[in-house]
């Protein structure tokens, strides 16, 4: 038997959103983040000089994204049967 090691995989990097002074004030921005883009997944960070500030990272969900894809193609079908029905 031969041991191969597999390197585990890596994912999508994340994308930086912003740089706050007060986790509250992250925090907040976050629960904006969520309601504006769901597909979405969101880590708050510290930065800066000895921890004192406070990074917002995104990075796209592809379970979330696929689930929007499937939401939005249902809603598109059911409007046009709901216009066949109306005529």
């Amino acid at each position: 038997m031969s041991n191969v090691e597999e390197k585990p995989v890596q994912g999508k990097p994340w994308t930086t959103v912003g740089i706050f002074d007060s986790y509250e004030t992250a925090a907040n921005q976050v629960s904006h983040l969520i309601a504006a883009a769901p597909t979405y997944d969101y880590k708050i960070r510290r930065c800066g000089e000895r921890g004192s500030q406070f990074k917002i990272v995104s990075r796209i969900n592809k379970e979330l994204e696929a689930a929007s894809i499937k939401m939005e193609e249902k809603l598109a079908q059911s409007k046009t049967k709901n216009k066949k029905k109306s005529k």
